[in-house]
């Protein structure tokens, strides 16, 4: 995994730490996701190339919230 960026106050991943974290999405899915509210914005950081990051804390919350909402579809089917 490549090494989280450092803020003053934020842990910066990027698309490569995603994957590595088991985030699977192509662009075209991430970007809609993120039209849609769905998953966390991108922070653009200005260097020779724009290079999409996320902070960490964001995207640990999303994968709790996907967690928890595939823990509920497991109850719902098998009280059903």
């Amino acid at each position: 995994m490549a090494r989280p960026m450092r803020t003053a106050t934020k842990v910066l991943v990027s698309r490569d730490d995603l994957w590595d974290m088991g985030i699977r999405l192509s662009v075209a899915q991430r970007n809609k996701m993120i039209a849609r509210g769905e998953f966390p914005r991108a922070i653009c950081l200005t260097a020779s190339r724009l290079k999409p990051m996320w902070v960490l804390a964001e995207i640990e919350a999303w994968i709790r919230s996907r967690q928890r909402m595939g823990d509920q579809h497991s109850n719902d089917q098998t009280a059903a």
